[in-house]
């Protein structure tokens, strides 16, 4: 129970020479003393010696007498509107148990037991409602600022004022609540502070608002064992959630990372398609990769060759598993800039080669080991001759001009008489003693080709003259010395020419 003028607010305002304005605040069920500035007597033994005093109380649509003392008589009006109160010895008007009909205007006039005006003050009186509990509520925005409102469900004019730990901040106020609106960031203490001419309350509330997400950054890499490595990220928010989905299905859910960043393998064959979902409490963004494959890696290659009908090679660098592979080969320790699975290799040097390939793709490098190939040369048709001797008897040769270790078989009447017969000189010579006639044929063959003479027919009488078989053996014998000479040059060329490629 408020006691008596505790709750008064007094604001003097001249009103003119010898008037006074007293204004007073106070709540209901309170007791209000309006105190005059003036001594005055309203009881005396000699009542002529008293004072003459009027209260009077009007408000805005009525006026009303209270208290009249004349000649130390008292009399009191009583009303509706203001029925509980009485008047001190001083001249003082109270009030007991107040109410909102209660407010309005109060004029003391005192005057001498002659009429005179000796004293006059007005008071003007306000009754208000104290303020109910101040609630406050926010809410965090999508952009990260913050929307407050604050209110009282009762109480008279109420006047509000937000600060932010401890800053003041300027919101926007009606009678029966405040709003403020804050920037992004948001973070701190924030306080509602609600007031009226009686009363003075406020709410405080601990705010924080996450940062709003940036655009997640998605990106994929291919490893070298034909997995792939998914990275997703955000440079900015609060607290993001990750959400993976590859190919439709979920494989990262609700991945709450402090570095905003998420990493997973994926080992699934493309193409695939993936998704990567953040939120945090105020927003959401996503990023999409789509038809994204990556090479499977190379195996080790395998060199394999072919020895073509003209002594070429056909080389190919096999590999048994991976995709998008580019060559390269080196033969004889030189590189050899061709992009093909497959390489020909010329018969114009015959021998062998030391061959390589190399593959490649974006996940993996391979080397084959290297390879030592060899195709021979073809033979060439061979030649036949028949040199008859004095005692009738016929030396048969036979020999081809080019050819790696080219084999002969002779048939002499239909019968076989030298059978794959080999030479260092790449020809044959077989004497036959019966004195003929022979039907002489020759066969030449290597791992490339086979060639075979027509039917040869041949005599040599007994004591024929031998003019023509020395002429026969000269010329003969030239050409044999010169087939048998050309192989053996060639093959000293390539061996001096090999020596100085080798390393």
């Amino acid at each position: 129970m408020w006691s008596l003028c505790v709750l008064l607010l007094c604001v003097l305002l001249s009103l003119g020479q010898g008037r006074d304005h007293t204004e007073i605040f106070t709540r209901p069920g309170s007791s209000v003393t309006l105190h005059m500035r003036y001594q005055v007597t309203v009881d005396h033994q000699d009542t002529a010696k008293c004072d003459e005093i009027e209260w009077k109380w009007n408000n805005s649509a009525t006026g009303f007498l209270l208290v009249k003392s004349r000649r130390c008589n008292v009399t009191k009006y009583v009303n509706k509107s203001v029925s509980n109160y009485e008047i001190s010895e001083d001249g003082n008007l109270t009030l007991y148990n107040v109410t909102t009909e209660s407010a309005g205007d109060y004029t003391v006039t005192v005057r001498n037991t002659i009429g005179t005006v000796l004293y006059t003050e007005d008071y003007t009186l306000h009754v208000h409602i104290p303020l109910s509990h101040v609630a406050a509520n926010i809410s965090c925005l999508p952009d990260g600022s913050a929307q407050a409102s604050c209110w009282v469900d009762n109480g008279t004019n109420p006047s509000y004022s937000w600060s932010l730990d401890g800053k003041s901040l300027q919101g926007r106020s009606i009678s029966t609540y405040s709003q403020i609106s804050l920037p992004s960031p948001v973070s701190g203490n924030l306080t509602c502070n609600v007031t009226n001419n009686i009363s003075d309350i406020s709410k405080s509330i601990i705010i924080f608002c996450p940062v709003p997400l940036s655009d997640p950054l998605l990106r994929s890499s291919c490893l070298q064992n034909g997995s792939t490595e998914i990275s997703c990220s955000v440079l900015n928010g609060t607290d993001p959630s990750f959400y993976l989905t590859v190919n439709g299905e979920l494989l990262v859910d609700n991945y709450i990372s402090p570095q905003r960043r998420v990493n997973h393998t994926v080992s699934l064959p493309g193409p695939w398609s993936v998704n990567c979902s953040v939120r945090n409490n105020i927003s959401e963004k996503s990023a999409t990769i789509t038809d994204k494959t990556c090479p499977v890696p190379l195996s080790v290659p395998v060199v394999n060759y072919t020895c073509q009908a003209d002594g070429s090679a056909s080389v190919l660098c096999d590999v048994e598993n991976g995709m998008d592979a580019s060559y390269n080969w080196t033969v004889n320790g030189e590189l050899i800039q061709r992009n093909n699975s497959n390489i020909t290799l010329s018969n114009k040097e015959f021998g062998e080669k030391r061959i390589s390939c190399s593959v490649m793709n974006p996940v993996s490098k391979k080397s084959s080991n290297e390879t030592e190939i060899f195709c021979p040369a073809p033979v060439s048709d061979p030649v036949l001759n028949v040199s008859c001797l004095q005692n009738g008897s016929a030396v048969i040769s036979c020999w081809v001009l080019s050819g790696t270790r080219p084999l002969f078989s002779l048939t002499v009447n239909g019968g076989l008489k030298v059978v794959n017969s080999s030479s260092s000189w790449a020809g044959l010579n077989y004497t036959e003693s019966s004195g003929g006639p022979w039907n002489v044929s020759c066969s030449v063959r290597n791992q490339l080709r086979e060639s075979v003479t027509g039917p040869s027919y041949h005599t040599c009488p007994a004591g024929a003259s031998c003019l023509s078989c020395l002429e026969k053996s000269v010329m003969w014998g030239t050409v044999v010395l010169i087939v048998t000479t050309t192989p053996l040059i060639i093959a000293s060329v390539y061996t001096v020419y090999s020596t100085k490629q080798s390393p």
